[in-house]
């Protein structure tokens, strides 16, 4: 994103707390966590991504987004909300 008035934290933060919110509820929450690596080989309009990793055949780079996200459910399994989410840069 290049404008500085618009971030990610400001646009997850209403969710966040709704999600906080709703946490505040349950006795007990899990937190469950993922990274998702976000493909982008076939764009080729895109700038300053991320090398996610080699094609093992071609030694070409792929490039995309990391992506990582804390999801919190109650325990019989009702999402809550997503209470972070994180763009991951890896040095090339």
């Amino acid at each position: 994103m290049n404008n500085d008035k618009i971030t990610l934290e400001k646009i997850m933060e209403p969710h966040r707390n709704k999600t906080i919110e709703r946490c505040s509820q349950e006795n007990k929450i899990l937190l469950i966590r993922d990274t998702t690596y976000l493909d982008y080989k076939n764009i080729k309009q895109t700038e300053g991504l991320d090398y996610l990793q080699r094609n093992k055949k071609t030694k070409i780079p792929i490039c995309g987004l990391i992506l990582h996200n804390t999801l919190a459910i109650s325990l019989t399994g009702v999402p809550l909300g997503l209470l972070d989410q994180r763009y991951i840069l890896l040095p090339l």
